[in-house]
């Protein structure tokens, strides 16, 4: 992820997507690894208000949901609609209105 390109949360929300509910197994595992990854985020936005690089506007766990709903959402809509706009910039403007 530290490229840019998100190759990691690509992957996984893609994965997510495709098995969902055909591979019981899998999906149970990729659902322990959302609530990891939502965790993971969360502390990560706590720790960024903290420092005052985000707004308390909302509540951490709303910010959390914004950032990975718009994550899992860019993946879902580019493999239907192709976009100009790259994943870290939409990322990046999204944290930047959290500010």
């Amino acid at each position: 992820n530290a490229s840019g390109e998100w190759v990691n949360c690509r992957l996984i929300l893609r994965l997510s997507a495709d098995s969902h509910e055909s591979q019981p197994q899998v999906q149970q595992r990729l659902r322990d690894f959302w609530e990891w990854e939502t965790g993971f985020y969360e502390d990560l936005v706590r720790r960024c208000r903290e420092a005052g690089q985000l707004n308390s506007r909302l509540s951490a766990k709303t910010q959390t949901r914004l950032i990975t709903a718009v994550m899992a959402g860019m993946i879902t809509l580019e493999s239907i609609v192709p976009s100009q706009e790259s994943f870290d910039k939409i990322v990046a403007a999204v944290i930047d209105m959290l500010q």
